[in-house]
């Protein structure tokens, strides 16, 4: 299969601000791959993988779901910029969101 691209799965933007995983960059210089795309990590991916329905075709609005799409849809030869995870859920709607998200019990 030509030409070999790579997808970086489970990012974690909070991880790479810390310097605790590495960055998109330095993965990509690493391992000397063009990025065709990134997964956030997204506790929804357990969630569906569980209830058996798949991500992407729920009307999720998870990251990873987003994520998911526009590698597909750069698959199919659309031009979708890649997510820059230092920028992902830093708003102050995506924070609400993961607040109303979160299981206490």
């Amino acid at each position: 299969v030509q030409p070999i691209q790579l997808v970086l799965n489970r990012v974690r933007p909070k991880m790479i601000a810390s310097q605790e995983m590495l960055s998109v960059n330095d993965v990509t210089d690493i391992l000397a791959l063009p990025l065709l795309g990134l997964v956030l990590e997204d506790e929804q991916v357990i969630v569906s993988t569980n209830r058996g329905e798949p991500l992407t075709l729920i009307g999720s609005k998870s990251p990873a779901a987003r994520c998911y799409s526009n590698i597909a849809a750069r698959l199919l030869g659309e031009d979708i910029p890649l997510i820059d995870p230092a920028k992902e859920g830093s708003g102050l709607r995506d924070k609400f969101r993961r607040l109303m998200q979160t299981k206490i019990f």
